[in-house]
C-alpha cells in the first residue's frame, strides 16, 4: 500500500518488491562494470525470481545500458530503475525501492547510495504475525515472527541514530491508515516533495493499471481499495491469549516503545527472562546467518555454473 501511495506521486515511481540490488551486489561488487559485461549483468537481473514483476525486456535493458554506459555498480542499478520508470512511469524523475528484508542489510545500502533517504514503516508486530499467516508462505510461528520483528525494529532504531533525521524517517502503519493525508504530507516534506492528492487514490491507479503483480493479489488484495484502518489491532481477534503472551514476552518492550498497547495479561517475570534469553540466542543466530548468506549464495552460483 505504501509503495503504491508513493508511486502515485507525480514525481516518484517505485517498482514491485524485488530485492535485486543485493542479489546483484553479492555477485558484482568486486568487479568493474565494462561494456562487455552488460549482457551478463542483464541476464543475472532477469534470472532473479522477481524480475518478471518489472516486465522489462532484455532488448530494452541492453539498449539502455548501451546509451548510458555505466561503469560502476550503482550506475548500473540506476539504469535498471530508470528503464522501469520510462516504461511504467514515464516522465517521473525519482525512483525508490520497497523491499522488507533490506533492513537486514541497511548498512550496505546506505554506503551504496549516500544520497538516499530511507523510510522505515513500522507496524504492530502482533498484526504482522496475523498478516504473515494469511500469506500461506511467510513464517507463522509466534517466536520466529516476534524475534524477527523485534530485531528489525531495533536495527532501524540504531541506523536512525546514525543517519539522523535528514536521511531516516520512521512511519507507523497505524498512523498512515488512520490519517493518510497528514502522514503522507509529512513523508513528502521528508522527501523534499509537495504532497499530491493522487497519493490518496493509489488504489484507483492499481485497479486501472495492475501496478501490483497479479500473483501477489491473493494476499495484497487491499491495494485495490482505499486505506482502511480495519486491520489495525486484528491480533485481538485472531490470536489466542497464549500466542499474545508469548509474543509480548519476546518483544513486549519494543511494542511498548513504539506506543502499542500490551494485552491485559502482561508476561510475568519468568516469561520476561525467557524472552530475553530467546532474544540473545536469536540475535546470535541471525548475525551468523546474515553474515554468511552472501558467501553461501556465491558458492551455490559457482557450483551451478562450474560446467559452463
Amino acid at each position: 500500500m505504501f509503495r503504491l501511495m508513493l508511486a502515485s506521486h507525480p514525481r516518484i515511481g517505485i517498482p514491485p518488491e524485488t530485492g535485486f540490488i543485493l542479489w546483484l551486489w553479492w555477485r558484482w561488487r568486486t568487479l568493474s562494470i565494462m561494456a562487455a559485461d552488460y549482457e551478463r549483468l542483464v541476464d543475472d537481473f532477469l534470472a532473479q525470481e522477481t524480475a518478471p514483476d518489472l516486465a522489462l525486456e532484455k532488448s530494452e535493458l541492453l539498449e539502455a545500458f548501451a546509451q548510458r554506459g555505466p561503469r560502476t555498480f550503482v550506475d548500473a542499478m540506476e539504469v535498471f530503475y530508470e528503464t522501469y520508470l520510462g516504461a511504467v512511469f514515464p516522465g517521473k524523475p525519482r525512483w525508490g525501492d520497497k523491499t522488507t528484508w533490506y533492513i537486514d542489510y541497511i548498512e550496505t545500502l546506505t554506503e551504496l547510495f549516500p544520497g538516499a533517504k530511507f523510510i522505515h514503516l513500522i507496524r504492530d508486530g502482533r498484526d504482522v504475525l496475523c498478516s504473515y499467516r494469511n500469506t500461506g508462505f511467510l513464517p507463522g510461528r509466534v517466536s520466529q515472527v516476534a524475534l524477527t520483528w523485534r530485531t528489525r525494529v531495533r536495527k532501524g532504531e540504531r541506523v536512525a541514530r546514525r543517519l539522523g533525521e535528514a536521511r531516516w524517517m520512521n512511519l507507523r502503519y497505524e498512523d498512515l491508515v488512520q490519517a493518510p493525508e497528514p502522514e503522507l504530507t509529512r513523508v513528502c516534506e521528508f522527501l523534499d516533495e509537495t504532497f499530491h492528492p493522487d497519493m490518496l487514490d493509489f488504489w484507483r491507479d492499481n485497479q486501472a493499471r495492475t501496478l501490483e503483480p497479479a500473483r501477489h493479489m491473493a494476499w495484497k488484495g487491499r491495494t485495490v481499495s482505499p486505506a482502511d484502518p480495519a486491520s489495525v489491532g486484528r491480533w485481538r481477534r485472531e490470536l489466542e491469549a497464549r500466542e499474545v503472551a508469548r509474543f509480548e514476552a519476546l518483544a513486549g518492550e519494543t511494542l511498548r516503545r513504539w506506543g502499542y498497547d500490551r494485552s491485559d495479561e502482561g508476561p510475568g517475570p519468568a516469561r520476561r527472562v525467557v524472552g530475553r534469553a530467546s532474544g540473545a540466542v536469536f540475535r546470535a543466530y541471525w548475525g551468523v546467518k546474515l553474515g554468511t548468506w552472501p558467501w553461501r549464495l556465491r558458492a551455490r552460483r559457482w557450483w551451478e555454473g562450474r560446467g559452463s
